[in-house]
């Protein structure tokens, strides 16, 4: 599955140019509602992994 694909550019300089292929931006609705979702609910994530990281701190530390 190629997402990314080379695209040769005149300039030389050694510098490449990736452009999406079709498949590709067929990423942009998927990872744009991910963004959304992440954005959202960032305050609930975060305090997950507090919950997570203090259990884990607990276990760690226990005799």
């Amino acid at each position: 599955m190629n997402l990314p694909r080379w695209a040769s550019t005149a300039s030389g300089h050694g510098h490449a140019r990736y452009e999406l292929t079709d498949l590709g931006h067929t990423l942009h609705a998927p990872l744009r509602a991910l963004q959304v979702w992440a954005e959202s609910h960032v305050e609930g994530v975060l305090d997950a992994q507090d919950r997570y990281d203090a259990a884990a701190d607990a276990q760690t530390l226990a005799p």
